[in-house]
């Protein structure tokens, strides 16, 4: 297969969750023999160009092509990524992409503002989106800007792929789409080590920022100043609240690693307090893995993630967010209830002081994650991707089309079924003559 993979995210980027995971599937489905390529305007990330200056010097990537200010080519484990600069040439790039590569379907994810979606639409190519958040659509309750008109982009898709069942739902009842639940492959290819220690120095937590619960963090770090917090700042976290965490004697900011098991192995408890909408949580699952027992918000599909294991607490989820122009490389600025940090201060204490209860979670968490993650693999999207080619091919030969190919895509969708037309009965060579004489 060719795929084709577009995006509003940074596709290098190694910290985000929704980065790594894309990035992962398309190396695994690389790895596989399938010829991928991704797509992505070029995306403002604190660090990012000195990630990337690190990953040049040691080899880790490849430069194909550079162009400053323009376009950088980037080839990574058989993938290859474009990033283009200029961002509104990204939306002529992508049509050049599908008229040049062909590919048999095309990925579109988290597209904010849904221009890269509605120009992957017109160019006819099979069209599939993933979804790994709730607050990106254009839907529901937990959207960060709702209009609703756009829902009609989505039902015009080949295939939704959610990442949880929590998305899945949410599809369903505020858009009336359905869509395919299939969880990522995101935590490499184990085993795990387990890391988890009553010992430990540290309760944890990364992406400290105001969607991921920062005022329980900081709370909680005022309020138990006899335990010790640490931080690890990503794409989300604003610098001022970074000089609200340094202000405090018992939080240390760790910088993130590649290797994410050199900041688990000082986490005792990892902290997962999101207001917003968490779609699944792959963080969760990842401190799981290394036997770490994590607190983690009721929202979204976070119960998904803990394997509905203690523990799941209570918070004042993000029900507003500021009212301006949502940017494909911005998060809008949310409003934040005021948030009731008991239950999270008593699992935390108790967690802390109970040895024989910390360890009785930790060996739950590491045997209930260890096996859910024996059961991920690559196999399942490439099953998803042939399907949606193989029905729209049948839909091609009898004499319908997929409403995404309603558009420029039709002549290539021609060439290939005439290509096919001696391998078919006379009889359907008839209806097939007849389909392309009616459509010129």
């Amino acid at each position: 297969m060719k795929i084709l993979l577009v995006q509003s995210m940074e596709y290098l980027y190694p910290y985000g969750g929704a980065h790594k995971a894309n990035r992962i599937l398309m190396e695994g489905l690389a790895a596989k023999g399938h010829e991928c390529r991704v797509i992505s305007p070029a995306v403002s990330i604190n660090g990012f160009e000195e990630l990337l200056a690190a990953q040049l010097r040691s080899g880790a990537i490849e430069v194909l092509e550079n162009h400053p200010g323009e376009k950088l080519v980037i080839l990574k484990n058989g993938v290859i990524s474009y990033t283009i600069k200029e961002k509104f040439k990204v939306f002529p790039f992508i049509r050049s992409m599908n008229e040049q590569f062909s590919p048999d379907v095309t990925v579109v994810s988290e597209d904010n503002t849904h221009l890269l979606l509605e120009t992957v639409l017109e160019t006819g190519t099979r069209t599939i989106y993933l979804s790994h958040s709730q607050a990106t659509l254009p839907f529901g309750p937990e959207c960060f800007q709702e209009d609703l008109p756009k829902i009609g982009l989505y039902k015009r898709l080949d295939g939704v792929i959610s990442v949880s069942r929590y998305l899945k739902d949410y599809f369903a009842d505020y858009a009336g789409v359905d869509s395919e639940v299939i969880y990522f492959p995101s935590y490499g290819p184990g085993p795990f080590p387990f890391l988890a220690s009553f010992d430990s120095k540290y309760i944890t937590v990364i992406n400290p920022s105001a969607i991921k619960g920062f005022s329980i963090f900081i709370g909680l770090a005022r309020m138990m100043p006899h335990l010790q917090f640490a931080a690890v700042p990503t794409w989300a976290t604003k610098e001022d609240e970074l000089e609200e965490m340094r202000s405090l004697p018992n939080i240390t900011i760790l910088k993130p690693a590649d290797n994410i098991n050199e900041i688990y192995k000082q986490t005792k408890v990892f902290l997962m307090p999101s207001l917003w909408g968490e779609s699944f949580g792959q963080v969760v699952v990842e401190a799981m893995l290394r036997g770490i027992p994590v607190l983690a918000s009721h929202v979204g599909g976070l119960p998904e993630a803990k394997q509905q294991l203690d523990y799941i607490l209570p918070v004042r989820p993000i029900r507003q967010y500021v009212k301006e122009e949502v940017l494909a490389d911005s998060v809008p600025i949310p409003v934040i209830p005021e948030q009731e940090l008991g239950p999270w201060s008593e699992a935390l204490d108790r967690l802390t002081t109970d040895r024989d209860h910390y360890e009785a979670l930790s060996a739950a968490s590491y045997e209930h994650a260890t096996r859910f993650h024996a059961a991920l693999g690559i196999e399942p999207f490439e099953a998803y991707f042939q399907k949606i080619i193989d029905k729209a091919e049948e839909q091609d030969l009898g004499g319908t089309t997929s409403l995404s190919a309603v558009n420029q895509g039709q002549d290539r969708r021609k060439h290939d079924v005439l290509e096919r037309v001696q391998t078919l009965t006379s009889e359907k060579r008839e209806r097939l003559i007849a389909m392309l004489q009616e459509r010129r």
